[in-house]
């Protein structure tokens, strides 16, 4: 089984789909693929002492960004405008492996903070983008 490095991993950003710009200063990436509910089936003739479960309906997926913030930059400005308009954006998000696998999302910037502000430091941000539904995988 091949190990992946994280170094190298791209982050694609647009107001229509399959965008092609990439965010610069990407310093650190989480995805959630989302998590489902699930709802107890546990009933008088289970059999055994365990709770039983079935799924249901599954959240969105959702992109957790850290960058080393340029507010002068047209991607950074993109991720603040997006994160104050609210408005439906699309998201690309690419291992560094040889296939390239990657994963398509539109939904819209939920959530900007930027913190960590030390003097020996550097200005960063952090940003969510929340997909509106499912995903696209590609290997």
């Amino acid at each position: 089984m091949a190990k992946v490095k994280a170094k190298g991993v791209v982050l694609k950003y647009g107001d229509s789909a399959s965008p092609t710009t990439t965010i610069a200063q990407l310093a650190e990436v989480s995805f959630e693929n989302g998590q489902w509910d699930r709802v107890e089936t546990t009933t008088h003739d289970t059999s055994g002492a365990v709770k039983t479960y079935a799924p249901t309906l599954k959240e969105p997926s959702s992109l957790d960004v850290r960058v080393l913030l340029d507010p002068a930059g047209t991607d950074h400005a993109w991720l603040i405008a997006a994160a104050d308009s609210g408005a439906d954006k699309y998201m690309t998000f690419v291992l560094p492996d040889a296939g390239s696998a990657q994963w398509a999302l539109v939904g819209n910037v939920t959530n900007m903070s930027i913190g960590g502000l030390t003097p020996g430091g550097f200005v960063e941000a952090r940003f969510t983008f929340s997909a509106n539904a499912g995903h696209t995988f590609t290997a």
